[in-house]
């Protein structure tokens, strides 16, 4: 499996590199993320979790495998004019020293710390998170179990974890152990009943907020982009995993 981990990790970075340093032309999903665009993202996210922006007012934040900008951008750009109901803000990543020096949207300062890390050694302290948000994330890295275990670790008591992820749909379920062959970009393929399982195991309680199938996010990935694309392998591949995939919004509650 750790195979499989870092060779995501470097596709995870080309990717990026490929928007950000290379400038290169896609679909209008990647492309550089604008200020009103990081706060609708973070918005959206929030309302899948059933959340609003002023649920997180002075609150703990962490946001683990937050990538180049993940929730915490949005967060910090909606609160700077706020600063004295700002939330701290913490983003995890193990990309993170690239994400700072190559692509500079997170920036270290008064509330926002930012760490170089893998989310199966988190270096937060214990129960000290009001929420901590994990946006596609657990399907990637390469011990799911141990971090949804550094997850809860960090939670405070009556604290929320809010666990996003791409989940296999029911159709092509009885494969998904295999689906890590076909789709390197992801080294775990989980069902709802898989993952539900293993979330269940550490948080005293959990709820399904939201499911949503891939072409809510990424329009762009529908069959007749196909045709106007000009990397048709690439365009068939994502519209494959419209098939395949699903995103399920998990809250996470340790009491």
């Amino acid at each position: 499996m750790a195979k499989n981990w870092d060779e995501a990790q470097q596709k995870e970075k080309v990717f990026w590199e490929n928007i950000y340093v290379h400038k290169s032309k896609d679909i209008n999903t990647y492309t550089p993320i604008t200020t009103e665009a990081s706060i609708s993202f973070a918005q959206k996210t929030l309302a899948r979790h059933k959340l609003c922006f002023q649920d997180i007012c002075s609150k703990v934040v962490a946001d683990i495998g937050c990538g180049p900008y993940g929730i915490i951008l949005g967060i910090d750009n909606y609160f700077i004019n706020n600063y004295d109901v700002k939330p701290k803000l913490i983003g995890v990543d193990p990309l993170m020293d690239f994400y700072t020096s190559d692509i500079g949207l997170l920036k270290q300062k008064d509330n926002i710390q930012l760490y170089n890390s893998q989310g199966e050694a988190i270096p937060i302290i214990d129960s000290s998170c009001d929420y901590v948000f994990c946006v596609n994330v657990i399907d990637h890295v390469e011990n799911p179990a141990k971090c949804i275990s550094e997850l809860h670790r960090i939670t405070k008591n009556g604290g929320v974890a809010g666990i996003s992820l791409h989940i296999v749909t029911p159709l092509f379920s009885p494969f998904s152990s295999v689906l890590k062959y076909l789709d390197t970009n992801h080294p775990h393929h989980f069902t709802l009943s898989k993952i539900s399982k293993l979330v269940s195991s550490y948080f005293d309680r959990i709820e399904v907020t939201y499911m949503a199938a891939m072409l809510e996010d990424q329009p762009e990935f529908a069959f007749n982009y196909i045709f106007k694309s000009s990397d048709k392998i690439r365009a068939i591949k994502r519209w494959s995993s419209t098939l395949i995939l699903r995103t399920v919004y998990f809250n996470c509650h340790k009491n």
